[in-house]
C-alpha cells in the first residue's frame, strides 16, 4: 500500500522540507513490509525534502523495492529506495524545483521546467546522483491538455541541448521514464511524430531515440 506523510511547514529551511526521523521512521515501522510507496507531499514553500538515514534505513527494511514519493504542485518524482546506497549515506535530498531562464530554443514549451535531482551526504561531502541503474519515473503537470502524437518530454543539459525522453500522457499530466537526473519539460510540436522525416523538423533526432 501507499503511506502518506504529512509535512510540517515549519520545518523548511532554505526550500528543503527537513523531517522528524525519530517519529517518521516509528511510523514507517509499523507497516513491516506492507509498504511498496512511501508519499511526501511538499508545499509551494519547499523545493527538495532532506530524508535522513534513520527514514532511509526504516523504508528499505520494510520493503526494499520500496518507492519515495516526491509530490508537488508541478512534478512529481518516484524513486526506488533501491538506487540508494542506504549504508553509506547519511541522507538523501530529492529535488522537484521549478526554474526559469533554462535555454530551450524556440521550441513551444507546454509545462513547467523542472529539476529532478538527487544529492546524497555520506558524511564528508555531498555527491550528486546523475544516473541510475533502472529507469526511474518522473511526473509533470502541464500548462493544458495536450495531443500524445504531437508532444514529448525532453532533456534540457546545460548546454542548451535537448534530448526527447520516453513518454506517456494522461490529460494534462505526463509520466517520464528516465535513468538520468536533470532539467525536463514538456514540448509540443506542429507535426506528428509520424510525419517526422529527412530532418524536416527539429525534433527528428530527438524522435529518433524514442523509437
Amino acid at each position: 500500500g501507499t503511506l502518506t506523510i504529512k509535512q510540517d511547514p515549519s520545518m523548511i529551511d532554505s526550500g528543503v522540507q527537513n523531517l522528524d526521523s525519530e517519529k517518521v521512521a516509528q511510523l514507517v515501522g509499523k507497516y513491516s513490509g506492507e509498504i511498496e510507496k512511501i508519499t511526501f507531499e511538499l508545499s509551494t514553500d519547499a523545493h527538495a525534502i532532506e530524508v535522513p538515514k534513520e527514514v532511509l534505513q526504516a523504508i528499505k527494511d520494510n520493503n526494499e523495492d520500496t518507492v519515495i514519493e516526491v509530490k508537488t504542485a508541478f512534478g512529481t518524482y518516484m524513486l526506488p529506495i533501491n538506487e540508494l546506497d542506504v549504508q553509506n549515506i547519511e541522507s538523501a535530498r530529492i529535488v522537484v524545483k521549478k526554474v526559469t531562464g533554462a535555454e530551450t530554443g524556440n521550441l513551444n514549451v507546454v509545462s513547467p521546467i523542472v529539476e529532478f535531482n538527487v544529492v546524497v551526504n555520506d558524511g564528508e561531502k555531498e555527491i550528486e546522483l546523475s544516473h541510475f541503474d533502472q529507469y526511474v519515473k518522473r511526473g509533470l503537470m502541464m500548462n493544458q491538455e495536450v495531443d500524445p502524437s504531437k508532444a514529448v518530454a525532453v532533456m534540457v543539459k546545460e548546454d542548451g541541448t535537448i534530448r526527447a525522453v520516453p513518454t506517456l500522457f494522461d490529460g494534462n499530466k505526463a509520466m517520464i521514464m528516465s535513468q538520468t537526473n536533470s532539467l525536463y519539460a514538456i514540448v509540443q510540436m506542429d507535426k506528428t511524430l509520424k510525419d517526422v522525416n529527412d530532418g524536416v523538423s527539429w525534433a527528428e533526432e530527438y524522435i529518433e531515440t524514442l523509437a
